[in-house]
């Protein structure tokens, strides 16, 4: 089991800053003169709402994979300023794919297999130096490419949730980050969620948890699932959340693990462990949690 801490936020900019200065002094070093500098300022990303309301409707993408004519050119923490180079009184193609934190760790950054990218063209000019801004989209892949095997979002109740251990679960309407409610846990000391159960389909390569939390201490995040050999029902736990610092944030789980250990004819569940030791009265709220799996 891994712990996400605080984000690096200074050591990110700084690594960004280097990245950036790096790339400058290749690209001018390699530019003729019939060659201009462009610098494309990427300000943020947008989701588009996705059509099936069993998919969630916000994000937490934190870096953007970088494509000049189809050709990689990087990976640039957002905001971003990509800069590229190109013959002047042509046009470069760039496209671009979105990337995540896997399983909440900064230094783990990879692109998320469930969001499309896009691409657009741009002209170069010759104008030195040039700011281009922009503020990218992206959106699910096509539904006919992921299968959905549970969901929870807070709006009907929470028939889709047993427990384990004392302690409340119920749908909250105060505290939500979409829709008209949020799944509400207040542990007495530590309790138990599981989703209900679903199977791997055949085929699946690719899995991921997606879930936006309010924690005012540690959760855990992992599987359940039942061992044909040993005739029993196994845990796996994948990440132990720190507290949110009361924002909601959002976390993408890598269930891959799941692909090992799993018959694909078995079924499996997903477990959140929340905690209390001290017995204060604190509460989790959970949000747009979904299972996605694709081949």
């Amino acid at each position: 089991m891994v712990e996400v801490g605080l984000q690096r936020w200074l050591l990110s900019y700084f690594r960004w800053l280097l990245l950036t200065a790096a790339a400058l002094i290749i690209i001018s070093c390699k530019r003729s003169e019939s060659d201009t500098l462009l610098l494309i300022h990427i300000s943020g990303v947008n989701l588009t709402p996705p059509q099936d309301i069993r998919l969630p409707k916000h994000h937490n993408i934190t870096t953007i994979w970088v494509y000049a004519d189809d050709k990689f050119w990087g990976t640039f923490f957002l905001p971003a300023v990509v800069p590229v180079s190109c013959r002047i009184g042509s046009s470069l193609t760039i496209s671009y794919r979105a990337g995540v934190r896997r399983n909440g760790l900064e230094n783990d950054q990879v692109i998320y297999p469930f969001y499309r990218g896009g691409r657009f063209s741009i002209q170069c000019t010759g104008n030195s130096a040039e700011v281009i801004d922009t503020t990218l989209v992206v959106e699910y892949v096509d539904t006919s490419f992921i299968s959905v095997l549970w969901y929870e979002n807070g709006e009907d109740g929470v028939a889709d949730i047993s427990q384990e251990g004392t302690g409340l679960v119920e749908i909250s309407t105060q505290e939500k980050i979409s829709g008209s409610g949020s799944l509400k846990v207040c542990p007495a000391f530590s309790l138990r969620l599981k989703s209900d159960s679903f199977t791997i389909p055949l085929g699946s390569t690719k899995m991921y948890l997606e879930l936006s939390y309010l924690a005012p201490d540690t959760f855990s995040v992992g599987f359940l699932y039942y061992d044909e050999l040993s005739g029993s029902f196994k845990t796996y736990w994948i990440v132990r959340v720190f507290p949110s610092n009361g924002i909601w944030k959002k976390l993408y789980v890598d269930l891959s693990p799941a692909f090992k250990v799993v018959d694909q004819t078995e079924y499996m569940m997903i477990l959140l462990e929340v905690y209390d030791y001290e017995s204060s009265g604190k509460c989790f709220y959970f949000d747009d949690m979904a299972v996605l799996s694709a081949r």
